[in-house]
């Protein structure tokens, strides 16, 4: 925060989450500025608005009324000229691939890039540490584990001198999917038909055959018969 030096050494300034500066007020001190004091420096998180103020104290004449209120809006912060990550990062380093693609904003003068891809917050535990080219991409193909937290930065370089490197941006792989399900093919049952019993069917030709032996027979008999009649 900057503010503009009105004859005075000695400041009091003003930090609040809160638009009417009621509770969780976060800083409220006096301030004794140097030979440049026109700023003071400090972290604060992000993603919510700050509002702060100002006022003389002692050292001057007469205590000033507060300044005007102003707002600050506190970003994710990365070193000085170093790559501005763009993904994953927010909304996009939740459920993310388990083959991740890490994408960053480009530095003019850099002729290539350091990656790094860690398992903690430190990067003691790296499992990239890669200089690329002169790219602004980097794909991971190795296959995370699902479900896991992971961190990643990246810094430019040059023939003659390197940027700081970026903000350790952390991320989370998706869950494991559900395995498919797996449908069995059953085979349809068998049907066998037995043959059809058929009854065999005799000639008319045999019958005949038959009824004339028959009647030779008799004619045999009856001849005999007669034969032994005759005196």
């Amino acid at each position: 925060m900057g503010y503009l030096e009105l004859g005075s050494n000695s400041w009091c300034y003003c930090l609040s989450a809160d638009i009417r500066y009621h509770g969780r007020l976060l800083k409220l001190r006096s301030y004794s500025s140097g030979s440049s004091g026109s700023s003071i420096t400090f972290q604060l998180p992000a993603d919510i608005p700050y509002y702060w103020m100002v006022r003389v104290t002692a050292g001057s004449p007469v205590r000033s009324p507060w300044s005007e209120s102003r707002v600050v809006n506190p970003q994710l912060t990365t070193g000085v000229n170093a790559p501005a990550p763009i993904q994953p990062l927010g909304i996009t380093a939740i459920n993310t691939s388990i083959n991740p693609v890490f994408n960053w904003g480009a530095l003019k003068w850099a002729t290539s890039y350091k990656f790094q891809l860690a398992s903690d917050a430190a990067f003691s535990d790296t499992l990239v540490d890669a200089t690329l080219g002169n790219v602004t991409s980097y794909a991971y193909t190795d296959g995370l584990d699902y479900q896991g937290t992971y961190y990643w930065r990246v810094k430019g370089i040059s023939a003659t001198t390197s940027s700081d490197w970026s903000a350790g941006t952390g991320f989370t792989t998706m869950a494991e999917p559900e395995p498919p399900v797996v449908v069995e093919e059953t085979q349809p049952p068998q049907i066998v038909i037995p043959p059809a019993e058929t009854t065999e069917i005799t000639p008319g030709w045999i019958y005949a055959i038959i009824a004339v032996g028959a009647i030779l027979v008799i004619a045999v008999i009856v001849l005999i018969v007669r034969t032994r009649r005759v005196p």
